[in-house]
């Protein structure tokens, strides 16, 4: 298949000068980052078509739930245009975070940890109040501003309580990371708020001592982190 530049089918021009950024792994999604000209910063867009366009939706709808939070990252418009051949394309601007992932950050140590645990908590408890499990809480999905703050990300695998949309989602389009994923999801049952506390355990693991898993050794280590 082609690999298509969905940005210059789609993207509106105050989006200027778009750089294709790697690393999605997809055909059907692409990310970008840009210069908003309207709001004078640098931002990323998502852009994405089939299986990705119902994902960035889904994302849309959970951000737009949770702005504004601290620790969440922050959507700046989404829209929808036909791409090439009337294919519909849906795009995502987001926040551009400055200090990478959490991925990046892999062992280092228990002191750093603490802080970020603790804003990635607080991100969850404020999702999970207003109806959001974000179903695949792991380093790369964890961003960090330019202060070294967490910044939840990636939303496209949300479950959205009372959404008709992901309400009548099959429990096994639900993405997750195999491997860090909670044993209920990869049993493919539906993401809970249980499944993204797994889930930042794993992560903050993975920040103390690059541990895959939460066996008896790795919940000591967790304590000493916490």
């Amino acid at each position: 298949m082609t690999d298509r530049d969905l940005a210059a089918e789609v993207l509106p021009g105050h989006l200027r000068a778009p750089e294709r950024l790697p690393g999605t792994g997809r055909t059907d999604l692409q990310l970008y980052r840009c210069t908003d000209t309207v709001r004078g910063v640098h931002v990323v867009a998502k852009v994405g078509r089939g299986a990705a366009a119902e994902s960035l939706e889904t994302e849309a709808r959970a951000l737009a739930r949770l702005a504004p939070h601290p620790h969440v990252l922050a959507v700046s418009e989404v829209g929808h245009r036909r791409g090439q051949g009337g294919e519909r394309v849906v795009w995502l601007v987001v926040e551009e975070a400055g200090g990478g992932s959490l991925a990046q950050r892999i062992g280092a140590g228990a002191p750093t940890a603490r802080a970020w645990a603790a804003q990635l908590a607080a991100a969850l408890d404020h999702a999970h109040r207003h109806g959001v499990v974000h179903g695949d809480v792991t380093p790369p999905n964890v961003l960090l501003d330019d202060r070294d703050a967490v910044l939840l990300a990636d939303f496209g695998s949300a479950h959205l309580v009372h959404d008709a949309d992901t309400a009548g989602r099959a429990a096994g389009h639900f993405g997750y990371t195999p491997g860090l994923a909670a044993p209920e999801r990869r049993r493919l049952e539906p993401p809970t708020p249980e499944s993204d506390v797994y889930g930042l355990a794993s992560t903050i693991l993975m920040v103390c001592g690059d541990h895959h898993a939460l066996g008896a050794h790795d919940r000591r280590l967790l304590q000493s982190c916490l």
